[in-house]
């Protein structure tokens, strides 16, 4: 039985267009082949704390690592799409994933997430998007589009050319580097909300992470570019980034 609230927000989004519900983040260097659990509960900075039925959850996660990891996700009880697993090798190694999920049935509490990594010295980071009023069957818009980059752990998301009016434009990206901590300090200019982290809490001792993400509603059908974070680097340090297009509906 669905509650007032799940049915107000579902009849809300197709009124409004693409509404953002809220953010999560992860700092962690949880180890282990299966993989770390994301709470995404308790959301914040948009219109609710909770995802909802109908809502649709788009994530990253990264690893900071000496090696091209194998990138994954599940979320109990829906269909998980993987957008990129992307990979950019300096002396520090730049993993960055992102997969999305409509809630179709009761959203989860948590999505899983894998790297392949053995060791809690290697940094991971986790950041969840949740919106309302995304396409239920064609959630994205047109193909995201990638980007890698060396000598910097600052990202570059790519533009992207949406076909639908109203769609909203949605970025992620991650850096890798050493263990003196780096941070994003800002997002693309011109954007509506930028969440990020990085292993300041963890201080893992071999690599280290930091992650960005961040979206633009009602953006007109023409190319978007996001454009560079800022941020500190190192010559080390490499990148990994991905801007997507939903699809209002």
């Amino acid at each position: 039985m669905l509650m007032l609230n799940q049915l107000n927000g579902f009849n809300a989004s197709r009124k409004t267009g693409i509404q953002f519900v809220g953010s999560k983040t992860l700092d962690t260097t949880s180890s282990g082949i299966s993989g770390f659990t994301f709470d995404i509960t308790g959301l914040t900075g948009g219109i609710d704390t909770e995802a909802r039925l109908n809502d649709f959850l788009i994530w990253g996660h990264s690893a900071s690592l000496g090696a091209d990891a194998a990138m994954g996700s599940t979320a109990t009880g829906l269909t998980v799409t993987e957008e990129a697993d992307l990979y950019s090798n300096d002396s520090f190694d730049a993993n960055l994933g992102v997969y999305w999920a409509y809630c179709d049935a009761a959203p989860p509490t948590s999505v899983t997430c894998t790297n392949g990594s053995l060791s809690a010295n290697f940094g991971k980071n986790a950041i969840m998007l949740v919106f309302r009023g995304v396409h239920p069957t064609t959630p994205m818009d047109v193909t995201r589009t990638v980007a890698t980059g060396l000598n910097t752990t600052v990202a570059n998301p790519p533009s992207i050319t949406p076909v639908t009016p109203g769609a909203c434009i949605v970025h992620f990206g991650h850096g890798a580097h050493g263990t003196t901590n780096r941070s994003y300090t800002a997002g693309p200019s011109g954007y509506d909300y930028f969440v990020t982290v990085n292993n300041a809490g963890t201080a893992p001792s071999t690599q280290r992470s930091v992650m960005g993400a961040g979206y633009k509603l009602n953006v007109p059908a023409s190319a978007q570019d996001p454009g560079v974070y800022t941020g500190t680097n190192n010559t080390n340090d490499s990148w990994a980034a991905c801007t997507l297009a939903l699809r209002p509906g």
